[in-house]
């Protein structure tokens, strides 16, 4: 140990000091940020996969009701 170091319970700015080091540090946000990151991509990915589902069924329902269309052309 060095001589004249405080030894003991830590003083009050040394405390203040650790606790506006951890402030600024802030450990959690990168994991946060990282987790609401991949929920953001699978929420788009989850969008856009049913968007694809939606895009397909409208085109196979306008396909299909052209059929009936020409279907009833040629009926008549």
């Amino acid at each position: 140990m060095r001589a004249g170091r405080h030894v003991g319970p830590r003083t009050h700015s040394q405390l203040a000091k650790q606790e506006a080091y951890l402030q600024t540090r802030k450990p959690k946000t990168k994991a946060y940020s990282r987790e609401l990151g991949a929920m953001l991509i699978l929420f788009y990915l989850c969008i856009r996969e049913n968007a694809v589902r939606q895009l397909i069924v409208s085109q196979a329902v306008y396909l299909n009701s052209l059929g009936i269309l020409a279907w009833i052309g040629v009926g008549i």
